[in-house]
């Protein structure tokens, strides 16, 4: 029999009209592991049940339908191992880019078809092209993902001892010493000798998409859920290669599992953390859609 926490946590439950979601939290060592050692692609199970009628004041069912649609579609994308996992990204955040700005010009019931031309597409030249267009081109991904940090994490309370310091550790391995030829060598290297990374990358894009992309029904805020889940992800993967780096070149599942539960922690278990990160996603102009597009 389950004790009264393990019960309720790690699962994570979003609410909306006629629709419940339950998922397990990344913040917890065993929910993290059976996410991060899983190859198969990750899949959703809908059970209907009778329950009372529950009415949510403002409820935009029309957005929150197309939500659930493009939620769909990232998913989609996100999983398509066909293409590289740097224009998966691309995708994504050129999506709901172009979501938001529909959504903002009230112009909603323009997206449908808007969602179908992003969906037909593809990766092609004339995508790529197009984001070639768009991306910081002045500034190095080191110095953004550097510029980044230094705007995160002076805004987050920290929850448990020591958190800074595991940062600290990690992140000088990373950036102190190499310039931005060496940052990028050390990166790939990581990419090579720990190739199970390709997989976590999108299982972990997959969380973070899930868990809060349609909580936007609430706050209109479409483009700054991807923003995160991107950011989040990307965060994980500086952690990853300045762990692997501090540990002479050595890596492995466990490293892994650690750093994605003590970051979830630190993030998902408080609100302020939440609403701040989010705050920043959407307000602080160093997390661009041009800078993004650069750093994935």
């Amino acid at each position: 029999m389950l004790c009264d926490t393990c019960r309720n946590y790690p699962r994570h439950i979003e609410e909306f009209e006629g629709l419940r979601e339950i998922s397990l939290s990344l913040s917890c060592p065993e929910a993290a592991r059976i996410l991060l050692s899983q190859k198969e692609k990750v899949h959703f199970v809908t059970i209907e049940k009778e329950a009372a009628e529950e009415t949510y004041d403002d409820f935009d069912y029309f957005l929150f339908t197309a939500l659930m649609d493009t939620r769909d579609l990232l998913i989609k994308i996100i999983q398509n191992r066909n293409g590289p996992i740097r224009k998966r990204l691309w995708k994504v955040l050129a999506i709901t880019h172009d979501f938001q700005l529909c959504l903002n010009k009230n112009e909603l019931f323009k997206w449908e078809e808007i969602r179908k031309r992003h969906e037909d597409s593809g990766f092609g030249k004339t995508f790529c092209d197009k984001v070639h267009s768009r991306m910081n081109t002045s500034d190095t991904s080191k110095d953004l993902f550097k510029n980044m940090w230094k705007t995160i994490v002076p805004e987050m309370e920290v929850l448990r001892p020591g958190w800074k310091e595991f940062l600290k550790e990690r992140l000088d391995s990373l950036y102190i010493s190499s310039g931005e030829n060496d940052y990028i060598y050390q990166k790939s290297e990581f990419d090579f000798y720990c190739p199970d990374w390709q997989i976590q990358e999108e299982q972990l894009l997959v969380y973070w998409i899930y868990t809060y992309f349609c909580g936007a029904v609430y706050d209109d805020e479409i483009f700054t859920k991807v923003k995160m889940a991107v950011v989040c992800t990307l965060f994980i993967h500086e952690l990853d290669v300045g762990t692997y780096l501090k540990n002479e070149h050595h890596f492995n599942l466990n490293n892994q599992i650690q750093i994605c539960y003590q970051f979830s922690r630190e993030l998902e278990h408080s609100d302020l953390n939440l609403n701040k990160f989010q705050e920043l996603m959407s307000e602080n102009n160093i997390f661009s859609f041009e800078n993004l597009l650069k750093i994935c």
